[in-house]
């Protein structure tokens, strides 16, 4: 699995649009929370803790603290999709 990381600082907010099913956003430093659309839950995320995003729709990452995250895509590499991957995501 390939991934994107990516250092933000607290309060920053991450937004990933379109269909980005099966890919996992980690925490690898800090703190972060996860909101998908239409999804009520909140994911709170921190130290090596991870979320599959399962439905089609916007996900908002907002730091609540310094962290460092990591995205990945499953066989990114292979279709061409880190690329596309990077254009999806807005800071």
């Amino acid at each position: 699995m390939n991934s994107l990381k990516i250092t933000v600082g607290e309060n920053s907010v991450l937004k990933i649009d379109g269909d980005s099913r099966r890919t996992s956003i980690s925490c690898e430093k800090g703190t972060i929370s996860v909101t998908r659309q239409n999804d009520a839950e909140d994911h709170i995320l921190s130290g090596n803790q991870s979320f599959v995003i399962s439905k089609k729709g916007r996900v908002i990452t907002w730091a609540l603290s310094d962290a460092s995250i990591a995205i990945s895509l499953p066989d990114a590499n292979k279709h061409g999709l880190m690329e596309k991957l990077r254009r999806f995501i807005t800071l």
